[in-house]
């Protein structure tokens, strides 16, 4: 009975420790694709195909004015825009289900549209879920950040 018990405690110590590593994974693996969705905009264009494959054929973006779009929508209106540089600050990965994740942060943004610069800060959210095997983004939002007082 004694060799059960432990061999019970053993199994449950390690499925925990095995699923604890799948969760930094799963983070470590979203991480990297926010970063990616940004990358595909670094340049003076962003680069359509690269961006579709991160993204659900209902991906929905909330931009820093409240304006809803599809894909397709924000590609037309943002094919003149490309990012010089973005920092994400405290990227904080939350595990929602087995297949779906969200991920917020703040995102110091190096912008031209138009020949316009913009130097924007903003919070960021993301929800990705895996379809096939690949994580892809279902969900963007931004909003500028408040000014410290």
């Amino acid at each position: 009975m004694l060799l059960k018990m432990k061999a019970v405690l053993f199994a449950f110590t390690f499925l925990s420790v095995v699923g604890c590593l799948h969760a930094e994974d799963v983070k470590k693996v979203i991480l990297a694709r926010e970063t990616a969705s940004w990358q595909v905009w670094v340049g003076t264009r962003v680069n359509i195909p690269a961006a579709q494959k991160l993204l659900t054929p209902n991906y929905t973006a909330i931009d820093s004015s409240g304006a809803i779009w599809s894909a397709d929508q924000m590609f037309a209106q943002m094919k003149n825009c490309g990012i010089s540089s973005f920092k994400f600050k405290d990227p904080q990965v939350h595990l929602l289900t087995s297949d779906s994740a969200a991920i917020v942060y703040r995102v110091e943004v190096n912008a031209i549209c138009a020949d316009h610069k913009i130097s924007v800060d903003l919070a960021a959210s993301s929800v990705w879920v895996k379809r096939g095997g690949e994580w892809l983004a279902e969900i963007h939002t931004e909003t500028p950040v408040a000014p410290q007082k």
